[in-house]
């Protein structure tokens, strides 16, 4: 604390259980805790011994927590490097990134810190799962607080993701693994707000899309987007956790040439080519 009575960082410890999605969605269903706080990011920490074991676990009907975390975060912290084999270390390594191919990967023999981070408008506040202290600094603190993940004004970020996600692994034996993956696509044009509207509700609530008449049934955890909608001159920045999305005006379109919408989905049975082509009926074509 630098002042008497103000917190720089508050820290909300949960259960390995602990399911982040509906902490996400509460800052933006509940106004009033929106006015103080707003999410900054959300990290997750993988066993490296033991992680790859718990994401596989099959659980018939619906996703496991072990998936559930490590598909809604900004920032994964494999841990217990010494633990590993080099190829031990590669397979959980490239599970993660089928899972999450945006997330920054961090990698670390005894990091024991945190698991969900949230920042207040005036101050910084974290909202993380604390494991123990025992060896904090041999992580780079740099690598999981501020990480502005949820800040409107940093919609250049999601072209970091579309990196990330070139360098995750698409070998089709390996995704065969999980049920879960990440995608991303980029359209050209701007967006009808409420064409826009109504194909992200029917996405998160209805937890479909369709294309040609064909219907599409998906499940999404995470979704990230920076949209040209008509008549702004700012880009739009979209965020959704499960069924609870939030939209925000960001920085100006630097030129013409530039606008373009770009949309990073996290969830089950997602096809990034009909995706986007569903997408393109929000466009308006001129």
């Amino acid at each position: 604390m630098k002042k008497k009575g103000r917190f720089d960082y508050i820290v909300l410890e949960t259960t390995g259980l602990a399911d982040p999605g509906p902490i996400a969605a509460m800052f933006w269903l509940d106004e009033g805790l929106g006015s103080e706080l707003y999410i900054d990011g959300i990290v997750t920490l993988v066993d490296a011994k033991h992680g790859l074991q718990c994401l596989q676990l099959a659980k018939p009907g619906i996703i496991n927590e072990a998936v559930r975390q490590v598909a809604v975060a900004d920032t994964i912290v494999i841990n217990k490097l010494d633990l590993v084999s080099p190829d031990q270390l590669r397979s959980i390594r490239q599970h993660i990134q089928t899972i999450n191919g945006f997330a920054n990967l961090v990698e670390t023999e005894r990091a024991w810190y945190v698991s969900h981070k949230w920042q207040s408008k005036r101050r910084i506040f974290l909202c993380q799962c604390l494991l123990t202290l025992i060896d904090l600094f041999s992580l780079d603190l740099a690598l999981v607080f501020d990480l502005n993940a949820y800040d409107c004004n940093n919609a250049k970020n999601i072209g970091v993701l579309s990196e990330r996600i070139g360098q995750s692994i698409t070998d089709p034996k390996h995704n065969m693994d999980t049920s879960v993956n990440s995608i991303d696509f980029q359209v050209k044009g701007d967006v009808d707000e409420l064409k826009f509207d109504d194909w992200l509700q029917g996405l998160l609530w209805d937890k479909k899309y369709s294309v040609s008449g064909v219907s599409y049934e998906v499940s999404v955890l995470r979704l990230k987007g920076v949209i040209s909608m008509k008549g702004y001159l700012r880009r739009v920045v979209v965020q959704a956790v499960y069924d609870v999305f939030d939209k925000q005006l960001s920085t100006n379109w630097e030129s013409p040439e530039e606008q373009q919408n770009h949309l990073v989905v996290i969830g089950h049975n997602l096809d990034s080519l009909s995706l986007s082509e569903s997408f393109k009926t929000c466009c308006i074509h001129t």
